[in-house]
């Protein structure tokens, strides 16, 4: 985690030159394709998402493109850090959900994908960008640990988590009024029933 002064420098988000030249040095991009890159160096995009559809080469696997499956797991080797692939039907979206808001989340670009006893595991596209996980470790009471993954995935699933946990809730909160009407509903029976007149062999319980 970012603690220090000179740790909070080194904060950063990905840079497509930077991610170029990396794959380059690794003999894993052209000079060429490196070159072309260079040049369209601003772009508006994630420089993942940006790289993965260009389909480069991959240099040091003749045959292959540098998709976006190779990226992430020649960046995760970089930064130590598992690629995760984000599957909704293995995640408890209503437990990653209150982990933190859905602000929070698309303001930093992370997603909980587990919650157990022993940590929370946090998906993110940016692996050099930590000034959030103080606070939030702060706030769980639990240690975090951090995995990579495509950028486009944490970003649709965030939107659709968030909602089908909203929608969750709703009909949480639907059933419980329906259970709380059911049993309001048999308490006026029976008060109802105790209103009767009595039976005949209860007639001297009254008279």
């Amino acid at each position: 985690m970012a603690t220090n002064f000179t740790e909070q420098l080194m904060e950063h988000r990905l840079n497509l030159t930077t991610l170029a030249q990396d794959l380059n040095a690794n003999g894993r991009l052209s000079d060429t394709d490196l070159s072309r890159i260079v040049k369209s160096s601003i772009v508006k995009v994630h420089p993942l998402v940006f790289l993965a559809e260009k389909k480069l080469p991959d240099a040091a696997n003749p045959g292959k493109s540098l998709d976006m499956d190779s990226l992430l797991l020649w960046l995760g080797a970089v930064v130590t850090q598992e690629v995760y692939d984000i599957d909704p039907l293995k995640i408890n979206v209503s437990a990653v959900a209150e982990v933190m808001s859905q602000a929070f989340a698309e303001r930093h670009r992370i997603l909980a994908v587990e919650v157990n006893k022993d940590e929370v595991v946090i998906a993110s596209g940016e692996p050099y960008i930590h000034a959030w996980e103080s606070n939030l470790e702060h706030v769980l009471r639990k240690p975090i640990r951090r995995v990579l993954a495509d950028p486009r995935t944490i970003a649709r699933h965030t939107a659709e988590f968030y909602t089908m946990a909203v929608s969750v809730r709703g009909a949480r909160g639907a059933e419980r009024t329906d259970s709380a009407v059911g049993v309001g509903n048999l308490v006026q029976m029976l008060e109802l029933g105790s209103m009767k007149e009595p039976d005949a062999n209860d007639q001297h319980i009254v008279n």
